[in-house]
């Protein structure tokens, strides 16, 4: 991820946006959690306070409505756990 001001995006090695600079924090999130096999296809993302996730063409997958998410590797495999809070109105 790069950085505009405060936000972060993704350019191409010629400067195009892959992916828009509207994001508050950004990071990989790879397909299998190996030094050999790094090969970032996802990434999470926050926007307006709320987590989601992007392929890397920039498409969400996983909308930007979730409070939290969480990684974690098993055997080789990623898991991710989303949450979010509901709140009820009387």
């Amino acid at each position: 991820f790069a950085e505009r001001g405060t936000m972060k995006g993704v350019m191409d090695s010629n400067g195009k946006i892959v992916i828009p600079f509207i994001y508050e924090s950004g990071h990989c999130l790879f397909k299998k959690y190996s030094a050999n096999n790094c090969r970032p296809e996802y990434a999470v993302v926050k926007r307006m306070g709320k987590w989601g996730i992007l392929r890397q063409d920039g498409v969400e997958v996983i909308p930007c409505i979730y409070d939290e998410i969480k990684e974690s590797g098993f055997g080789g495999d990623l898991y991710i756990l989303l949450q979010k809070t509901i709140k009820k109105h009387p």
